[in-house]
């Protein structure tokens, strides 16, 4: 219906999303979260996308794997540190 929404896909909405989401709930502490995640990263970059590149269902342009590692790998730690520091502050707050 969008024009834009033409280069959205299952990868960028469901696949990376919550493979995060289930990195953050089983590895809560940093150290675990860390290495968790830089192998789930690893995995979606990889091994992921050159999946998807051969099956004709992600076109890379002017971009490399190792970016995709690298942004997935950021955007998974600065989400646990908005949800740890929001956990933090709603451990702050109590309804009496």
């Amino acid at each position: 219906m969008l024009p834009f929404t033409d280069r959205f896909n299952t990868v960028d909405f469901a696949i990376i999303p919550v493979s995060i989401a289930l990195v953050y709930q089983f590895f809560s502490k940093w150290k675990f979260f860390f290495i968790a995640h830089a192998v789930t990263s690893a995995v979606i970059a990889f091994i992921g996308i050159p999946i998807f590149k051969a099956l004709y269902l992600y076109q890379l342009l002017n971009w490399t794997m190792f970016y995709s590692f690298l942004t997935v790998f950021v955007m998974g730690i600065v989400v646990k540190m908005i949800s740890d520091w929001m956990a933090g502050k709603k451990k702050g707050y109590s309804v009496s």
